[in-house]
């Protein structure tokens, strides 16, 4: 404890207790009282100080700035605030580390009878401020990678703009040639040729199909992605793409609850292709069903025709690029189209009975209604 001199009517020795510097002076800057926690900030102790003026250890202080503040305290004037930012070393007090503590100061005025002195709350914001700058710097270089992150999506928006544009002129040129080619195997065809040369006319014609459907194949892949997912309505989905089902009088049996899914905008060409895969592989296909059901990894949709199915050893290969049956681009197309959102396809029906492709939306990327 230290030795401050008692006023009459007035203890402060009971400021020790507090964690915050506390100095009281009088309207002559004389110092009445220096507690223990300033007295540890500064190394300045109690003895060395009271009785001294304020202003001859701390020069500083002696400023216009300062001293037109405080005074307006020992006429009983409102509180002063000096901010840790403006101010954070009012009253020098080193760390362990040498470097300054930076400090907050409010100045508000003490009766004691009918004289008021001044008491300065020190607050140590050494700490808190650093946490604060460092929030900022972090702040900022997250806000530049996030500056960054755009310009490069950006770039990469344009850069796609350009390839598809690239490719719808160069998909155009290419089915214009191939147009012309058939127009010149139909005048060849009228010659008179050997039946070794329709031959290999007919291979040409071949050759001319799988260039066009190739070509198609890249009109539907570039649109993958190129649009943000959104949630769409499943069951309305199915329903309109089993419509080529119901042309062919197959018979379409849809159970699914209310379900968006969060999707790419192509699901409904997943759909489409999953009917048409049944109709174009389906033997004596009779019935399409589409269903669904909550399982622990998320919702699982199940698509099942009473075709052929597909053989064992085929069930994965249906879904790679190198492995087309006539068109069929339709599977490669819809897993990549699916993998968007982190949906999965697979068949797992059996051969001789029937295709089933089960969709698994995982959670978070569907809604159940009732």
């Amino acid at each position: 404890m230290n030795s401050d001199p008692v006023l009459p009517g007035q203890d402060w020795t009971s400021y020790d207790m507090l964690p915050v510097g506390i100095i009281i002076i009088s309207s002559e800057y004389q110092v009445l009282s220096w507690n223990d926690c300033i007295a540890d900030w500064t190394g300045i102790r109690p003895a060395e100080i009271i009785g001294t003026s304020l202003l001859s250890r701390f020069s500083n202080l002696n400023q216009r700035l300062y001293l037109a503040r405080i005074e307006q305290v020992f006429s009983g004037g409102p509180a002063v605030f000096f901010s840790s930012q403006f101010h954070p070393h009012l009253l020098p007090a080193p760390l362990p580390n040498s470097e300054l503590r930076i400090l907050s100061t409010t100045v508000v005025p003490v009766r004691s009878g009918t004289t008021f002195h001044a008491m300065m709350v020190i607050m140590d914001v050494t700490d808190l401020t650093r946490q604060v700058h460092a929030f900022r710097e972090m702040k900022n270089i997250a806000q530049n990678e996030l500056a960054e992150r755009k310009r490069a999506e950006d770039a990469l928006v344009l850069a796609n703009r350009k390839l598809n544009l690239l490719s719808s002129v160069t998909r155009h040129d290419i089915l214009n040639q191939v147009m012309v080619l058939r127009s010149f195997l139909e005048l060849v065809r009228d010659c008179k040729i050997d039946g070794e040369a329709q031959e290999f006319l007919g291979k040409a014609d071949q050759a001319a199909d799988a260039i066009t459907h190739q070509i198609e194949f890249t009109r539907s892949y570039q649109d993958i992605g190129v649009k943000s997912p959104v949630w769409q309505d499943v069951q309305a989905i199915i329903s309109s793409n089993a419509k080529i089902l119901l042309q062919r009088k197959i018979q379409v049996e849809i159970s699914l609850p209310h379900i968006l899914v969060y999707a790419d905008p192509l699901l409904q060409r997943v759909f489409y292709n999953l009917a048409e895969n049944s109709l174009r592989h389906g033997k004596n296909l009779t019935l399409f069903r589409a269903w669904g059901e909550e399982t622990p990894d998320g919702f699982c949709i199940f698509c099942e025709d009473d075709g052929g199915g597909v053989d064992a050893e085929n069930k994965e290969k249906i879904f790679r690029r190198e492995y087309f049956q006539h068109t069929g681009f339709g599977l490669y197309l819809s897993r990549d189209i699916l993998s968007i959102t982190g949906i999965t396809i697979r068949e797992n029906g059996v051969s001789g009975k029937g295709a089933r492709f089960e969709i698994l939306i995982p959670p978070g990327m569907y809604r159940l209604y009732p």
